[in-house]
């Protein structure tokens, strides 16, 4: 009779510390953490300066997964306009989609204003941006169009109007612009390239400037994202941590804010492919396709690099599995995930007072004990 009550009394014991351990484990703080694939990627793009068409191997790229080129317009004046129509047909019968790349309020080394002195919008330049994304529109094979420098250059908020007025006048331009493209083209896919910085004023904004509740992106800038992206295709924040002096973790949390903003628009992250402005050495490709992944993972509907001839091809490293004793180390929720852990599956750590192999082996321990009393 004693062995069977401590027959019983084992087996208790056994699954109340097995509970305990699974209810510590589920409110430690830790979550499953689904890391995207880039082979779930449904844009994977990259950036490329007209002086570099003629460099690009179009056959190579698609064999890479390079399936959207954003070229730069200056393409059209550094070549013939027939040489780039030509390349452009070349590239559509490879399957890779190209988008003409436009300045918008930058040229020739200077900032263009969208707000005049006096309050009203900047017409001219309107005029000129809209009639040169009607023109490339026409093309035949061309995907889309892509706005860059859609912005001021840093001071927004010294518009006559304000920031609020720099921003009217900002969206005011894509809607426009996109009425009359669609009207000609109504395939054409709308997209821009948008700063990184939705953050409030409590990050970026002078200790004597008074803004709450504005983010960065608006005050400094004039890009309203929730009225972008109610106009655009694909927005695409240029989530450069090299620049930002940031780690991985961040291109996770900026692109999951950028899609909790954006009403309609997809959501593509803007990779920076090097280390930054000040060294071009591109980045390790595991690195790269781990940023890429972070970006996945956290909404991006796809990944776009730049910039061509400054970034390695990743389309072998889908899973995450270094054995490299240099991985790259990031943050997540304050708990540090490196590369040799990450896959395709979830990432589950059990942080309880009951680690798995001293549940186990206490385990192992008490049917031991049950059958020599036994």
């Amino acid at each position: 009779m004693l062995r069977l009550k401590l027959k019983y009394i084992y087996i208790l014991l056994i699954l109340a510390l097995f509970s305990i351990n699974c209810v510590f484990a589920m409110n430690s703080g830790i979550e499953t953490h689904n890391y995207g694939s880039l082979e779930d990627s449904q844009f994977n793009g990259m950036w490329l300066w007209g002086s570099h068409m003629n460099k690009t191997n179009l056959t190579e790229l698609k064999l890479h997964g390079i399936d959207n080129i954003i070229i730069h317009e200056d393409a059209f004046t550094r070549n013939s306009p027939e040489d780039v129509v030509k390349w452009i047909n070349e590239a559509n019968s490879k399957g890779i989609k190209i988008h003409i790349w436009i300045q918008c309020f930058y040229k020739d080394g200077n900032w263009i204003k969208p707000v005049l002195e006096n309050g009203s919008f900047n017409r001219t330049r309107f005029d000129e941006i809209i009639v040169k994304a009607v023109n490339y529109s026409k093309i035949a094979n061309v995907t889309g169009i892509h706005l860059d420098y859609l912005r001021y250059g840093g001071k927004a908020f010294n518009a006559t109007g304000g920031y609020e007025n720099a921003c009217d006048a900002i969206s005011s331009l894509v809607s426009e612009l996109k009425t009359n493209v669609t009207s000609i083209n109504p395939n054409i896919i709308l997209s821009a390239a948008v700063m990184p910085e939705l953050e409030n004023d409590t990050v970026y904004f002078d200790q004597n400037i008074s803004s709450l509740g504005t983010y960065a992106d608006e005050y400094y800038y004039g890009q309203n994202i929730s009225s972008l992206g109610t106009y655009l295709d694909y927005l695409i924040p240029m989530i450069y941590k090299g620049n930002y002096n940031k780690d991985s973790s961040w291109i996770g949390t900026t692109t999951n804010k950028f899609t909790q903003f954006s009403p309609k628009a997809k959501i593509i992250a803007g990779l920076q492919a090097y280390v930054n402005d000040d060294d071009p050495t591109p980045l390790p490709p595991q690195e790269l396709a781990f940023d890429a992944n972070i970006a996945l993972s956290n909404g991006a509907y796809g990944v776009c690099f730049f910039r061509f001839g400054l970034f390695n091809y990743i389309d072998d490293l889908y899973e995450l599995n270094s054995t490299d004793d240099n991985t790259t180390q990031i943050q997540v929720e304050n708990n540090p995930i490196s590369e040799e852990n990450l896959s395709n599956g979830d990432n589950f750590t059990n942080k309880t007072g009951f680690p798995l192999i001293i549940l186990l082996l206490l385990i192992c321990g008490l049917f031991y004990g049950l059958k020599k009393n036994n």
